[in-house]
């Protein structure tokens, strides 16, 4: 990982952000010896934070510089999160200038979180200043995260009826049972064990096993038991926390031509994708506007590409079909879904087109700018002298094609008081979609794919006409703005349209015949109108957008589809029948044919199902709903024959259906992500287990491409997790 760098905030109306707590104590008083805090419990909530576009500030009990406890720096205990910090500048120099807990404003600050480290045990409990500041998030309703001995925090903090905070709620901590596993040193030095501290207030103290990942939550209250808890503690935090809402604005063109047959680029898609599995954000509407291609074409593909990949369900409207008509102004269907939206949320708005629809609402619905967090433009240049050339071979520059299409509406948005991004050329040229990234893609079925193919005839077209390694993916950034403007580096400056020679029309080296109006934003710049100029960004921002397109670490987004429900019965005609009169369900079919499967004896699936022998008979029969797009996988088995007797339950009981499938993007990530997660027991073949008693990779279903595996939660239920399969509009088999 790259070197960041801290935005200057984000120019949004809200900004989130997250205020870690260390102590200040470094001495294990009495021993000569040296603690401070646990450097897991800050570096992974910090990254974790920090990663999802959080502002991340450290606070300490006495303020300026703090230490880690020196044990928790040597390499048996230091995480990936701990070397990331280690190895960056900006990350240690916090370290060095931390807040005074005492000056901090808990106004400022969307959560809270209490690194642990047996430092704590001398100053927490002891800082009125901390004591506040938590009271105050409790009060206030913000989550409040402590991990290890950081809910020593909380043993000061009061409930507004001046109860002490924990008293009744459900927490954890570092045991009294794991206090004994320490060096011996730490024991005799500790003042006090935070098991015992938190029982004295009355908490309702709830542990496991020593060692072992514990996390409880009540009331804005989360609490995790030990070091190997942080991840556990911060990922709850962050699934708990809003996500910030997202409208897109698009000019999407991808696989599109123009009326001269000229290909049309590719990065609007890479954008929206982009957002569809970003964990920080969740993508709200799309509106569709004229540029790259005509509105028609650009709402057909942008809903063909939220058919496939994104939510289900998502709004996908017509907007403008031209610039921005001041005598004629007229609502769309983009600016009514907007204003419907806008009535019930708050909105970030990242528009990679032309900004005619945004500038059309403003104008139609003053009432309602307000509530416009933010909107993340692709345009501008930092000077007059810099000019849109790719490549060696490019004999013009290029457009700022969103700004040329209408400057009229940029100068809307410049005027209005909506926090304003510009995500110019300057910056998206550093950033390159090469042969590297495009394997990369083509090595993922899915979306991955599809990229790829759609990429190539694009990359070829720069490499031979411009003599580039690859392309730029300018839209691209202004989504990865929305999902981390930490990764960027950015300034306020001003910004205004000025009347320029029209480089786009000249020679490389000739004169300009024509001149055109230019967004320019540059501190030289004499405006009142603000935006926050975007300058940089992370090296491998390249690959971190491979990543998440094809390989988002989040449940909610690697899960793409309910794939199908299995039912056991005594016989698939009669079964099939049923559902038919009863249900309305149908014989489905697949690009093969029907999906009917009598007397299958693979000894794969006789391993799937746990038949140690290898040996089965059974007959599948696949059902789809008509309108539903469900699918029902019947199953009666010949061999071996299971209990034909029906155990009927009560509407609460736990236990049912035998697994509800899903289908996900990569079975295999959605492996390595579920073995970990406490509560998951995975189900394998029992030659799939490892000498070591470990859970092996998912299955093949040979010779059917379908990779699949099994976990049961902890209330009964069973999963299967299936990747391979073709998938219908409506996300089925």
């Amino acid at each position: 990982m790259s070197e960041t760098w801290k935005c200057s905030k984000s120019n949004s109306r809200c900004l989130k952000s997250a205020l870690l707590v260390v102590t200040s104590h470094t001495e294990l008083d009495g021993t000569g010896l040296k603690t401070g805090f646990w450097f897991e419990e800050l570096a992974t909530p910090f990254w974790g934070f920090w990663d999802a576009g959080y502002d991340v500030s450290i606070a300490s009990i006495k303020g300026g510089k703090t230490s880690p406890d020196p044990l928790s720096a040597q390499k048996e205990y230091r995480s990936a999160s701990v070397d990331r910090f280690l190895s960056s500048k900006k990350a240690m120099e916090m370290l060095d200038d931390t807040l005074w807990i005492d000056k901090v404003d808990a106004r400022d600050y969307t959560t809270i979180f209490l690194c642990g480290g047996h430092g704590t045990l001398w100053d927490f409990k002891e800082s009125s200043g901390l004591a506040r500041v938590v009271s105050e998030f409790y009060e206030a309703e913000k989550l409040i995260g402590s991990v290890c001995h950081g809910p020593t925090g909380l043993l000061s903090a009061k409930k507004p009826n001046g109860e002490p905070l924990v008293k009744g709620l459900k927490v954890t901590s570092f045991t009294d049972a794991e206090e004994k596993l320490v060096p011996p040193a730490y024991i005799e030095a500790l003042p006090y064990h935070l098991e015992d501290a938190l029982r004295e207030k009355e908490a309702d103290f709830i542990l496991d096993k020593p060692n072992c990942r514990h996390m409880v939550s009540e009331k804005g209250l989360i609490t995790g038991q030990n070091p190997q808890s942080t991840t556990l503690v911060t990922k709850t935090i962050l699934d708990t926390l809003e996500k910030t809402s997202v409208w897109i604005d698009t000019d999407l063109s991808i696989g599109a031509s123009t009326s001269s047959n000229e290909l049309c680029d590719v990065d609007d898609a890479y954008a929206v994708l982009n957002l569809f599995n970003a964990t920080s954000v969740r993508v709200e509407g799309i509106s569709a506007v004229f540029g790259n291609t005509d509105v028609d074409t650009a709402v057909s593909l942008a809903r063909e590409l939220s058919d496939r990949f994104g939510p289900i369900g998502l709004p996908v409207v017509r907007g403008a079909a031209s610039a921005l008509q001041m005598e004629q102004l007229a609502e769309t269907e983009a600016t009514r879904a907007l204003a419907e939206k806008l009535e019930k949320q708050r909105l970030t708005i990242v528009g990679i087109g032309p900004a005619t629809n945004i500038a059309n609402f403003i104008l139609l619905h003053p009432d309602l700018v307000s509530r416009i967090d933010q909107v993340i433009l692709v345009a501008g240049r930092s000077s007059e002298d810099s000019h849109f050339i790719a490549g060696p071979k490019q004999t013009a520059a290029f457009q700022d094609l969103n700004f040329d299409l209408d400057p009229d509406a940029f100068r809307i948005l410049l005027e209005s008081d909506v926090p304003l991004v510009l995500m110019p050329f300057e910056v998206a040229h550093k950033v390159w979609i090469t042969e590297k990234q495009l394997n990369q893609l083509g090595s993922h079925d899915g979306v991955g794919t599809y990229l790829k193919d759609h990429s190539m005839p694009w990359y070829d077209h720069w490499v031979k006409n411009f003599g580039t390694r690859g392309f730029n993916p300018v839209a691209a950034l202004a989504a990865g703005f929305a999902v981390n403007p930490n990764i960027f580096k950015c300034s306020m400056v001003s910004a205004l349209i000025k009347i320029l020679p029209d480089d786009t029309k000249a020679a490389r080296f000739g004169e300009p015949e024509s001149y055109k109006p230019c967004l320019i934003a540059s501190d030289q710049c004499v405006s009142p109108n603000k935006v926050l100029f975007c300058h940089d960004v992370e090296k491998d921002f390249a690959d971190q957008l491979i990543q998440r397109i094809t390989c988002p670490k989040d449940p909610s987004k690697f899960v793409s589809a309910v794939s199908h429900l299995n039912v056991v019965v005594d016989d698939v005609e009669k079964a099939t029948a049923f559902y038919q009169r009863t249900l309305g369900f149908e014989q489905a079919y697949d690009e093969d044919g029907k999906m009917d499967y009598p007397g299958l004896t693979l000894a794969s699936f006789a391993k799937d199902a746990g038949f140690l022998d290898g040996k089965v008979n059974v007959d599948i029969r696949f059902l789809r709903h008509p309108v539903v797009g469900l699918y029902l996988e019947l199953m009666c088995y010949h061999h071996p024959k299971g209990d034909r007797n029906i155990t009927l339950k009560n509407t609460n009981d736990m236990g049912g259906l035998r697994h509800a499938a899903l289908e996900v993007t990569d079975v295999f990530e959605a492996f390595e992500y579920l073995k970990d997660q406490p509560g998951v027991e995975l189900l394998c073949s029992p030659d799939s287990n490892d000498a070591d008693g470990s859970v092996g990779p998912p299955m093949m279903l040979t010779p059917f491409p379908v990779a699949f595996f099994y976990w049961r939660d902890p209330y009964g239920v069973q999963w299967e997790m299936e990747g391979g399969r073709k998938r219908g509009h409506l996300r089925g088999i």
